[in-house]
């Protein structure tokens, strides 16, 4: 029986219908990167197969985790090796987790020839270029690779190797960069944790801790959030606009600004002798700065008058010190008679 010959109209259908399955297919690889760089605890199965965002949900679960293999299979032919990672004594029945393998990631030689080397090397320097990519150290160690196979020096790209270690401090950079709303979970200090989506307005460090300030979409306030109890990220999306009377240094905060239920207004003095700059530094513009009789007086409001006086203690060698109110005053002599008798 001779086969009837697909018509022009079905070939374009069915052409149209792959080239949409390889877009999926794109875009559902690169998402699953992205959350898999950017979480700092390996993702169980039911985490990425019920995630709608990586695009496998809509499917069986039969056909999502044959869809899943294929993924990680064609990130491994690329040198992204993504393992399964299971608990010591877990028993068979548990459910797998998934991480990237750091150790095997990029180690594992492929065959390619020249040409499609130095093409695909083209390529993904072209694509990093471009600015605030997620997943941009995974591309980067491809390129290099490429072009160490190919006896060739590295190209130049200039500010990329510089990125921070930390891959949930580089997405949440990417989304404030782009100005794309970050979804994250986070865990409390309670050890609680949440889902949240934020715009982010704002990042700011104190003494070595990292926090973005940004619209919380739950609350529909300005919040803070530490960086380093962001567990996991998803693939930044939906734009905003950070306002304009936005202004990031009323979030920065400084341990008298806990524990009390109530702001008490507070005053302390610097020598006329210390540069202005070196106030600004220390006060992160916050409360106002006035020139007084002995130097510049500083005025702002405290929730911890111990933690106050501990803060003012901290910057003595500035010649600061306390001026009112006069609890604040006590608080901080009778740190100094702690620290006095604890020497003696």
């Amino acid at each position: 029986m001779t086969k009837t010959p697909t018509p022009p109209a079905g070939r374009e259908v069915q052409q149209s219908a792959r080239e949409n399955d390889r877009q999926d297919a794109v875009h559902r690889i690169l998402n699953l990167l992205f959350i898999l760089n950017a979480s700092r605890i390996p993702l169980t199965t039911s985490q990425i197969l019920d995630d709608e965002e990586l695009g496998y949900s809509a499917a069986k679960r039969e056909s999502a985790m044959k869809q899943f293999k294929r993924d990680r299979q064609k990130l491994e032919s690329l040198g992204i090796v993504v393992a399964e990672v299971k608990e010591r004594g877990a028993s068979e029945r548990e459910e797998s987790s998934w991480a990237i393998d750091q150790e095997r990631t990029h180690a594992v030689p492929r065959l390619i020839t020249a040409d499609d080397a130095d093409l695909l090397a083209k390529a993904l320097t072209d694509h990093l270029l471009s600015p605030g990519l997620p997943y941009r150290r995974p591309l980067e160690h491809i390129v290099a690779k490429l072009t160490s196979a190919r006896g060739l020096t590295p190209p130049d790209l200039p500010g990329l190797l510089d990125a921070s270690r930390d891959n949930v401090l580089e997405a949440v950079w990417t989304a404030f960069s782009l100005r794309l709303k970050l979804t994250f979970e986070y865990e409390n200090a309670r050890g609680e944790a949440t889902k949240r989506t934020v715009c982010v307005y704002g990042l700011f460090s104190v003494k070595g801790v990292s926090y973005l300030a940004g619209l919380d979409e739950k609350s529909s306030q300005v919040r803070t959030f530490r960086i380093d109890r962001i567990q996991r990220v998803w693939k930044p999306k939906g734009t905003y606009a950070i306002p304009a009377d936005f202004d990031v240094t009323d979030f920065l905060f400084f341990t008298f600004d806990f524990e009390g239920a109530s702001s008490t207004p507070a005053a302390f003095s610097f020598p006329a002798s210390v540069p202005r700059a070196e106030i600004e530094a220390v006060t992160h513009g916050r409360g106002t700065l006035a020139p007084h009789a002995d130097g510049v007086r500083w005025d702002i409001d405290v929730r911890d008058l111990d933690a106050a006086a501990g803060f003012c203690l901290e910057h003595s060698q500035m010649g600061m010190t306390p001026m009112e109110p006069p609890l604040l005053i006590d608080c901080w002599r009778n740190r100094i008679s702690k620290a006095v008798q604890a020497h003696a």
